[in-house]
């Protein structure tokens, strides 16, 4: 682990900030202006209506009723109480008026929302889901003198308060019994689609170059990896790798002569009419051990069972194909093997007595299949 502090923190976009503006419906309203706009508003238009005095002249224009509107007058509308004596009796009534106009205003820019609603439900049919319970994923950390804890499902977490100050508490869903197992190392491994879909691998996914290599600035990387081609070579995180499986046991100690092994594997549900499927001589490469190193590529002979040939052990519905590879045991090739090692990523070896064979699955045929397919 590279030991920084946050490590749910990661690039991305919420869900909340894909959310487009103009779907909300505060963001468009019918009249959107307030009590600084109005007031402006009233001062500009009493310019142009006339004042008559006490003898029935024109003797100027309202202004003088409606002012500009400073700190001291905005704040009035948030607080009646602060209205005191000073005020004019037409300044108090007007910002009355304009608290009851904004009832009415309120109303009239609901339109926005009622229109969206009439628009989801009426013309495109949707329905209201349900309020769901908010989640978050939690990770415990035991305290040094404790081997493991158990927690019951219910058990309260709090998590401090809302924006409206009630406490936030989130409920465990089921019981968890927390010990000190942690996450010793991240692979990844990754089909390339811009090379062919060829397999890489990264040994140690969360490192500068995959291997293990520190990282210069922020510790981010590929979590499922990541195309190579574009990268400079200083920057590439991934190797090609070989993908397959050994099996060893008593049975591959045969004698010397003409020899037939077979091995079948259940898959997963297979497309019989893909290149792959049809030709699966070509999917895996396989090898012996020998007394002087490995045997092979060897050819193989490989094909899916009929519905009359399938057989799984799980009983479930699956693809079964047969692999079989005949090879001609000779003297001091494979009844003579000496013990090997345990198979390395890097070497190849295996550490067994037993008689060994691997099948590699073939990145180059896998490459072929997927831009036939």
């Amino acid at each position: 682990m590279n030991g920084h502090r946050h490590i749910l923190r990661r690039d991305g976009v919420s869900q909340a900030r894909r959310l487009l503006e103009a779907l909300v419906p505060a963001y468009f309203k019918v009249d959107e202006r307030g009590p600084e706009s109005l007031l402006a508003y009233a001062n500009a238009l009493a310019e142009h209506i006339n004042y008559y005095n006490a003898g029935n002249r024109i003797d100027g224009d309202w202004q003088d009723f409606f002012p500009l509107p400073d700190e001291g007058l905005l704040a009035l509308f948030g607080d009646l109480a602060g209205i005191d004596g000073k005020t004019t009796p037409n300044l108090a009534l007007f910002i009355a008026f304009l608290r009851l106009f904004g009832q009415g205003q309120a109303d009239l820019n609901l339109f926005t929302a009622r229109h969206l609603e009439f628009y989801y439900k009426e013309v495109l049919g949707l329905e209201r889901r349900p309020r769901q319970a908010d989640r978050v994923f939690v990770v415990f950390e035991l305290a040094k003198n404790l081997a493991e804890h158990r927690i019951i499902g219910g058990t309260l977490l709090d998590a401090g308060k809302d924006a409206s100050g009630k406490p936030r508490r989130y409920a465990t869903e089921k019981e968890i019994v927390i010990n000190k197992a942690g996450i010793e190392s991240l692979k990844s491994i990754f089909v390339d689609p811009a090379d062919e879909f060829k397999l890489y691998a990264a040994a140690q996914a969360d490192s500068a170059d995959g291997q293990g290599a520190p990282f210069d600035d922020a510790p981010l990387w590929p979590a499922f990896g990541e195309s190579q081609g574009s990268l400079p070579e200083g920057r590439k995180n991934m190797m090609p790798v070989s993908l397959g499986l050994a099996v060893a046991g008593p049975i591959l100690h045969m004698a010397e002569g003409q020899r037939s092994l077979t091995v079948r594997i259940d898959s997963l549900p297979v497309d019989t009419d893909t290149p792959a499927s049809r030709n699966y001589r070509q999917l895996f490469q396989v090898s012996f051990t020998g007394a002087e190193g490995w045997t092979g590529p060897l050819a193989v002979d490989a094909r899916l069972l009929t519905d009359q040939e399938q057989f799984s052990t799980s009983g479930a519905q699956t693809t079964v194909f047969r692999t079989a590879s005949e090879v001609n045991f000779s003297q001091g090739q494979i009844i003579v093997l000496e013990t090997t090692q345990l198979i390395n990523r890097d070497t190849g070896q295996v550490n067994t007595e037993l008689r060994t064979v691997t099948y590699n699955l073939n990145n180059v045929f896998l490459g072929e299949s997927f831009i036939n397919t």
